[in-house]
């Protein structure tokens, strides 16, 4: 599942619990991918709400893959080494947010 998939799941997630937009913005920070993470912490205006989360980690998810996409066709590679798609189960994302 890409991170596209997995924000949808998250969100579904989230409409079903009771958490509080800062609650549920530490709690996605602490799932995502650190790289992204700094990036994100880096622009001149972080975000602030979780939509602008999810967004903001969408858009550069989007980017890296097709940085390493390119860098594949550049180096006459067949596949993003090190790379392997996510297969996730909704439990697996209430396990990962620490959902009930």
């Amino acid at each position: 599942m890409n991170w596209q998939k997995f924000v949808k799941e998250v969100k579904r997630v989230v409409r079903e619990s009771r958490y509080k937009n800062q609650v549920l913005i530490e709690k996605f920070k602490r799932r995502m991918n650190k790289h992204i993470w700094r990036k994100i912490l880096e622009v001149d205006q972080p975000p602030r709400s979780i939509n602008q989360w999810y967004e903001q980690e969408m858009n550069l998810d989007k980017h890296w893959r097709k940085s390493k996409r390119e860098k594949t066709k550049l180096s006459g590679r067949n596949n993003v080494q090190g790379w392997k798609p996510a297969i996730i189960t909704i439990e697996e994302v209430r396990q990962r947010l620490l959902l009930p």
